[in-house]
């Protein structure tokens, strides 16, 4: 709150209020989309409006013409016309030429995208519908109306893109194929060219076709059936039956919210592979600055793998130089897995008491803890980015590995079944980017079939 002049009070408007509330009273300052958006039918649009003091407040929009409408959406507020230039290409999310456009066009282009998708019974970004609508103009006939193409012969076209995983594209799929029916949508491939021609089904275009009719219990028969009688020619059938099933159990609502928030958790700290922060060798933050060669012969060590021999020369070498001894105690223990040494669960309990502030020793062992409770949900460990990265500006990958390792051992031992199909969706995304991750993908997997089975079977029993 700020005082008057006459010591009145002045309620102050946090940003969103002040964007539900007062932003279309803004002068338009500008529109910005990327050049290509008829060709791409994905638009990255930018609606700038300007404060009495000359700083921006823009909502900036990602509508898919094609099929979703807005997929996405954002806001800035109150920035500076410096700052506003300087991000406009981060804004837009494009890296390609950038046009500027009329108001009426932008307002077409968001309006006529929401207005296709609802017709597919898809809903605008949440965030659109809750505030960034407000920096646009009311609709209304006030508004010029421009001809805006969507679809491809006016017909739904969907292509999943980077973040979109398999169980959300199985979903638009399901619901193209319910709301506009059989044949009256097309999927597209990364490059844009169409792959469900009638001339031209796959497999699992047809395992779709067979599932979709199924009732619940008859899926889950099948999927019963499957599993006792293992077929490699049914792996792929297998599959479908299960994401059906998972389509089925799992509430969009609840998924959506889970995904948020595990999405978040798990990009709360950068990831940055360009250089070994110093606390990954156990050093609190704030202290004397280790060594650059020190640094790289602890990594070198960890990128030994399994040759025992060449790890334990180089852990020799780390001591006598004067590594930090959190970091020897650590590589030492890595060094225990691979020699299965009957000593590794005493040296990582001392090390966990000995370095309670040591991310890397803290992930090692809150996972065995929960791996030693066969995964009943009895241990309770936090898992807050924070309480392990505190005063960091980034993480290293190997940390973000043992990070999620241990998380991805949390959510299973919770046996929530959404709230692991969730992980398993994002581990997909990001483990293109580090391929370590790519094992509790797998390890998501396997519960969820095994937790499928028993459900299956609980269904028939009944």
């Amino acid at each position: 709150m700020a005082k008057s002049k006459k010591g009145n009070v002045v309620q102050m408007l946090s940003p969103e209020n002040y964007i539900r509330k007062r932003a279309r009273s803004l002068p338009l300052f500008e529109c910005l989309i990327n050049h290509n958006w008829q060709e791409t039918q994905l638009a990255h649009l930018v609606v700038a409006r300007q404060h009495t003091n000359g700083n921006i407040t823009a909502g900036v929009y990602l509508v898919d013409l094609a099929c979703l409408g807005v997929k996405d959406t954002t806001w800035l507020f109150n920035k500076s016309l410096f700052e506003f230039r300087e991000n406009m290409e981060e804004y837009l999310g494009v890296s390609g030429e950038i046009e500027k456009i009329d108001y009426s066009l932008a307002h077409n282009i968001v309006y006529a995208g929401i207005e296709f998708a609802g017709d597919y019974e898809f809903k605008p970004h949440k965030d659109f519908t809750s505030l960034t609508q407000f920096i646009l103009e009311e609709e209304s006939d006030d508004i010029p109306v421009v001809e805006i193409d969507c679809g491809i012969e006016g017909l739904p076209a969907y292509m999943q893109g980077p973040v979109h995983t398999d169980r959300m594209a199985n979903h638009i799929i399901a619901q193209l194929e319910r709301v506009a029916g059989p044949g009256n949508y097309f999927l597209l491939d990364e490059d844009g060219l169409v792959i469900n021609d009638k001339d031209d089904f796959d497999d699992e275009e047809v395992y779709d076709e067979q599932i979709i009719n199924m009732t619940h219990e008859e899926k889950c028969r099948e999927f019963l059936s499957i599993r006792a009688n293992p077929d490699m020619g049914e792996t792929r059938y297998l599959l479908a039956l299960f994401n059906s099933l998972l389509l089925d159990l799992v509430d969009d609502e609840m998924y959506d919210n889970h995904y948020d928030e595990l999405w978040d958790m798990i990009h709360a700290i950068p990831v940055n592979g360009d250089e070994i922060p110093d606390e990954m060798l156990g050093v609190a933050p704030g202290s004397s600055p280790l060594d650059p060669e020190e640094k790289e012969l602890f990594w070198q060590i960890i990128e030994q793998g399994d040759d025992i021999d060449e790890m334990k020369r180089l852990l020799g070498q780390f001591r006598k130089s004067g590594g930090p001894e959190a970091a020897a105690d650590y590589l030492n223990l890595l060094i225990s897995i691979e020699d299965d040494s009957k000593n590794y669960l005493k040296y990582l309990e001392t090390a966990a008491m000995k370095y309670p502030d040591y991310a890397l020793v803290q992930f090692r062992w809150n996972k065995t803890r929960i791996l030693n409770s066969d995964f009943d949900g009895s241990v309770d460990i936090p898992v807050a980015p924070l309480k392990y990265f505190k005063d960091r500006e980034s993480m290293h990958p190997w940390e973000q590995v043992g990070y999620i390792d241990m998380l991805t051992h949390h959510l299973i031992a919770q046996k929530d079944l959404t709230q692991i199909d969730v992980m398993r969706d994002i581990l997909k995304v990001i483990s293109e980017l580090n391929k370590d991750l790519y094992f509790m993908y797998s390890l998501c997997l396997f519960f969820q079939f095994e937790w499928m089975s028993k459900y299956c079977q609980v269904v028939l029993d009944n």
